[in-house]
């Protein structure tokens, strides 16, 4: 199935507008801008000692602050360097590595080995030295550490490796996602919540969040992700939707505009985007931290990935 003209042309990984389309936004808002600013203004909610305290503890307790780095780097390179929210989140993350916790969680080679040579790999990234954690990295993966070639956690660990620059330890993730595609059905009409977020996290390793073109049949990864994008929105999984909204872009299309007008219409008006479990009803039953702790636990997820949605459709050039 060939594309819309408009679709057509990948560039760093992102289709550009051929034609001046419609706003996708309305209301003249900035999502993406008003997103940082909530994250920003909740930051210390990103430190896994203040997290605990109200939220139920994680298994890997730096988690909420990796996602955030991860969108500081997307946002960046469509052009909004989130310097202040760096400025104070990097401090955090260098500190948290530097724990002998975080050591011994990396040299147990174990499921979260990825995620602790992600936040490694982003300090990297942002210039950070971290290079006797990086050495160590490269030594786990010399002994062999990785997941089963076949499944979406071997695509995140290869992103990843790319991301630090400890390449040759996996085929390249262009291999891995036409393995991982190869095992799948796709079908819009019986995946479940669960294989949903396996497809956007498969795209989001396999073009490294936009830095190259989508392998494999992109027309029917993007009309799977278009149909998914609108259906779940539709349902009011705005968490889902928005992931699938930065899919359907990377999979050969800006996603649906009527879905997305509904994801960024429901940024409440300090900046956060509501997911699935926040109640309104429930938060004005409670005050102080735990009101604080509710709206973060509730929101921050969702906020992160409609801002990653915001910032690939401003990289793509669809006008918000």
């Amino acid at each position: 199935m060939t594309p819309p003209a408009r679709y057509r042309g990948l560039v760093d990984g992102f289709p550009r507008w051929t034609e001046q389309p419609e706003p996708v936004l309305s209301g003249g808002r900035d999502t993406l801008g008003e997103a940082l600013g909530w994250l920003e203004t909740h930051l210390s909610w990103f430190d896994p000692s203040v997290w605990q305290r109200v939220l139920s503890p994680r298994p890997f307790p730096a988690g909420p602050l990796l996602e955030l780095l991860q969108l500081c780097e997307v946002a960046g390179r469509a052009g909004r360097p989130c310097s202040r929210l760096l400025d104070r989140a990097l401090p955090l993350a260098v500190r948290l590595v530097r724990t002998r916790a975080f050591a011994a969680g990396l040299h147990r080679g174990d499921a979260l080995f990825t995620y602790h040579a992600w936040l490694i790999a982003l300090l990297m990234r942002f210039g950070e030295p971290v290079d006797e954690l990086a050495g160590a990295v490269e030594r786990l993966l010399d002994a062999g550490v990785r997941p089963s070639a076949d499944t979406v956690a071997a695509l995140e660990l290869a992103y990843v490796i790319d991301l630090g620059g400890w390449r040759g330890h996996l085929p390249g993730a262009g291999a891995l996602y036409d393995r991982w595609l190869a095992g799948q059905h796709l079908n819009p009409f019986l995946m479940t919540d669960n294989e949903c977020y396996a497809f956007t996290h498969a795209v989001f390793y396999a073009t490294g969040f936009g830095v190259v073109a989508l392998g494999g049949d992109v027309s029917a990864a993007g009309e799977v992700a278009r149909l998914l994008f609108a259906a779940k929105v539709a349902e009011g999984d705005l968490d889902l939707g928005a992931e699938l909204a930065l899919t359907a872009l990377l999979a050969g299309g800006p996603p649906s505009r009527a879905a997305w007008r509904r994801v960024s219409g429901a940024q409440r008006a300090d900046g956060a985007v509501p997911g699935p479990l926040h109640r309104p009803d429930l938060l004005s039953g409670v005050s102080g931290p735990k009101a604080d702790g509710y709206l973060f636990g509730t929101c921050y997820h969702t906020t992160v990935a409609t801002a990653l949605a915001a910032a690939g459709l401003e990289r793509a050039g669809a006008p918000t």
